[in-house]
């Protein structure tokens, strides 16, 4: 399992910012798909000094049934596959495309600002199949008021 071409473009004409990734799987993943997280918050210079876990290790056992679920924070990113994620997932090239990145989906995270690391690992019977580090960057713009 791997992720690959992963982009982010920021659109001009329609002032939106569009996510696509690609999500390799090789080999068949079972329904005992599991899933660990670590995110780090940093402060918004990013010095490695100013860090602290914000979660450490957390474990999702049976992250398949997670696919599937409405209205949770994770669903807008999975919903923009073009097949179904669900388990056991078998050898394919699962396309994530033209996600619009915005502002909606983040009610559902305790985000302040801040420089958010993200350290993602997927594991099949126990055994590592995938990891992935991002780093995210949340900062409050607030508009000019004209006077």
């Amino acid at each position: 399992m791997s992720w690959q071409n992963f982009r982010i473009n920021y659109k001009k004409d329609t002032k939106e910012t569009i996510m696509n990734i690609n999500l390799i799987i090789k080999e068949e993943v079972s329904t005992q798909f599991a899933m660990s997280f670590s995110f780090l918050k940093c402060d918004t210079s990013g010095n490695p000094d100013s860090c602290e876990f914000f979660f450490k290790d957390q474990r999702i056992e049976n992250a398949c049934k997670y696919f599937t679920m409405k209205d949770q924070s994770w669903s807008g990113f999975v919903g923009y596959f073009d097949k179904e994620l669900k388990c056991p997932l078998k050898p394919d090239t699962y396309r994530l495309q033209n996600m619009v990145l915005n502002s909606s989906g983040l009610d559902k995270f305790p985000l302040k600002d801040a420089v958010w690391k993200l350290n993602m690992g997927g594991y099949d019977k126990l055994r590592k199949i995938s990891c992935a580090e991002m780093e995210i960057n949340i900062l409050t713009v607030k508009k000019r008021q004209n006077n």
